[in-house]
């Protein structure tokens, strides 16, 4: 990777190959991030039975990566082998959850406990990417020492997920378990007669072990058979799916030029997932 007369690193191999070590010596590729996690929550007991909880977060980012890839690693004439880039990233998420519950004991051996809860979830993210070409020097390796920029963008995106849900939970002596769910959630990135969805679930169980036909079995401390049905929802899709995309084209006149990117789609819906389940706790 050395030259032997001067003793100088050698860029590259047969005018065209990078030398590894060379590209670790002048590239330069950096990213900074600053990021901020917080949450707090209140709550508060309206009675003995009934509880409130209220909770904010924030998740905040800031990113900066620079990427520079130096004239001596150059391998070809075009000038374009040699860049810059700069890429900015902010990203916000603030999320909002507000509960209700209830427990409550009846006659002793019935507990009941029910929820209902709200929650907002909103995201914002703000990228911009600038590619600068034609430098000249190893050593000044920021924007403003490239002869022209190559390419230009920026990105602002925004999603929301509003939801609804509730909760029941009844057991008998600790023996005989049910639980009720239901959630309505909704998504900005949906078409509008689909953005809201909702998702049950629902579950049983049987704690063998503490019938009094069991008691002979001491080897066996807990056991337990349970059964689920549930449906889930999914909403990994781009942000403006259903709305379409437009991008630019370059420019006619002095005019800036706008095309068709992506075409929209308001049938875009919630993909569901139903879901069995059975099983046997032993220990």
């Amino acid at each position: 990777p050395y030259d032997p007369i001067t003793g100088n690193i050698i860029p590259l191999f047969e005018a065209s190959k990078t030398n590894p070590l060379a590209q670790a010596q002048f590239v330069t590729n950096d990213i900074k991030r600053w990021r901020l996690i917080g949450k707090q929550e209140v709550g508060a007991n309206i009675t003995k039975a009934l509880e409130f909880k209220s909770s904010i977060a924030l998740d905040f980012s800031n990113t900066e990566a620079f990427y520079y890839s130096p004239p001596i690693l150059a391998n070809n004439s075009s000038g374009r082998s040699v860049f810059s880039d700069y890429r900015p990233e902010l990203r916000t998420m603030f999320e909002n959850v507000n509960t209700l519950s209830y427990s409550t004991k009846i006659k002793k051996d019935h507990n009941l406990s029910l929820l209902l809860g709200q929650s907002y979830q909103i995201f914002n993210s703000n990228a911009t990417f600038v590619r600068g070409i034609g430098n000249i020097d190893n050593q000044i390796t920021s924007i403003s020492g490239s002869a022209s920029i190559a390419n230009f963008s920026q990105s602002e995106q925004q999603n929301v997920l509003l939801s609804y849900f509730t909760r029941a939970n009844y057991n008998y002596k600790g023996k005989y378990l049910f639980s009720f769910i239901m959630r309505r959630d909704g998504s900005s990135r949906f078409g509008e007669r689909y953005q809201n969805a909702y998702f049950p679930s629902l579950s049983g169980g049987w704690r063998f072990s503490q019938e009094s036909f069991m008691k002979n079995y001491k080897w066996l401390y807990d056991g337990k058979i349970r059964a689920s049905y549930g449906i889930t929802g999914n909403q990994s899709i781009g942000n403006y799916a259903a709305q379409g995309a437009i991008t630019r084209a370059g420019s006619y006149l002095g005019e800036l030029s706008l095309v068709a990117d992506a075409l929209g789609n308001n049938d875009l819906r919630w993909e569901t997932t139903k879901q069995f389940d059975i099983g046997v706790d032993l220990s």
